[in-house]
């Protein structure tokens, strides 16, 4: 647009929080076949976690949060990749396809081109010009112009009454030129991100003037994950205090106290011995002073 000059605007997108599906043989196992996770009947093997800061975690058992599966772009009017004029043009964007249903092809596409002795036959077709134009490496796009970009994650199930909950950031920033106008949306990306970290739930984190990050607490995801009986647990701390490190089953009931005891700052590791628990999904959450984390982990006899 040309009230903007050489200040281009640049637009980002975070999914901090996708949605979640319930896939049988993947995230449970669907004991009486009939395609309908039902808790007590069927077995959970994973677990989607909905983060909501002061308004706590609410879990999905036998479920996962998904990733996305495509991002497309379009210019209005363009007969290649304008804007979706029915049902089945949307339903290709939503693929990663042109509107007309075909793959796209990086090494021959007129939008875009290769740049950095990336191979082109390697690249994904369905995440657009997914390359850095920054550094000018991978699959940039060739357009100059106004366009507008989509996003999808699937597939899943819309329950009449019942919610999925997504949450995602949007971005936009502008700077001297249009290449400094995506660092500069970048940094608000990085911002975005340690705000949601250090109020949703996930590890506390410290910015500096340069918006470094840099963590302060932090607990690592178990390992092995699955186990079968015994797994490791390794967490850190910035400040001596009170650390309790418990695990609850998937209704939140306590099962196991690790640590419950004053420590000094420093990195700790802990042996949990599952030996008597059943098969199944639990958590296991940390807490000292303000700080509080939890991940999920995987009994599998």
């Amino acid at each position: 647009d040309q009230d903007y000059g050489n200040q281009v605007p640049s637009f980002m997108i975070d999914v901090l929080t996708g949605p979640y599906s319930y896939i049988p043989g993947v995230t449970y196992i669907d004991n009486n076949a009939n395609d309908i996770f039902e808790n007590g009947i069927d077995t959970p093997v994973d677990t989607a976690i909905c983060y909501e800061g002061p308004l706590g975690i609410k879990t999905y058992p036998g479920t996962k949060s998904l990733e996305n599966v495509s991002a497309v772009f379009h210019i209005g009017g363009d007969p290649i990749i304008g804007y979706p004029d029915n049902i089945e043009e949307v339903r290709n964007y939503v693929y990663g396809l042109l509107k007309t249903g075909e793959t796209v092809d990086p090494c021959v596409w007129a939008f875009g081109r290769v740049e950095g002795g990336i191979n082109c036959a390697e690249i994904d077709p369905y995440f657009w010009c997914s390359g850095d134009p920054v550094a000018d490496n991978g699959w940039v796009s060739n357009v100059r112009s106004d366009v507008g970009g989509l996003e999808s994650a699937g597939p899943f199930n819309l329950v009449k009454d019942k919610e999925v909950e997504i949450l995602v950031a949007y971005e936009i920033d502008n700077g001297d030129t249009p290449l400094g106008g995506i660092t500069a949306v970048r940094n608000v990306s990085d911002a975005i991100q340690v705000f949601y970290e250090n109020n949703f739930g996930y590890p506390i984190v410290a910015v500096d003037d340069k918006q470094s990050v840099v963590y302060s607490y932090k607990l690592e995801q178990n390992y092995p994950n699955p186990f079968n009986p015994t797994t490791n647990i390794v967490f850190r701390i910035a400040e001596s205090g009170l650390v309790t490190l418990k695990v609850y089953d998937i209704l939140g009931r306590e099962v196991a106290t690790l640590v419950n005891e004053y420590k000094p700052a420093g990195g700790y590791e802990v042996e949990f011995n599952a030996s008597g628990l059943a098969s199944g999904i639990y958590f296991y959450t940390l807490t000292t002073g303000n700080f509080t984390a939890t991940k999920k982990l995987i009994l599998l006899r």
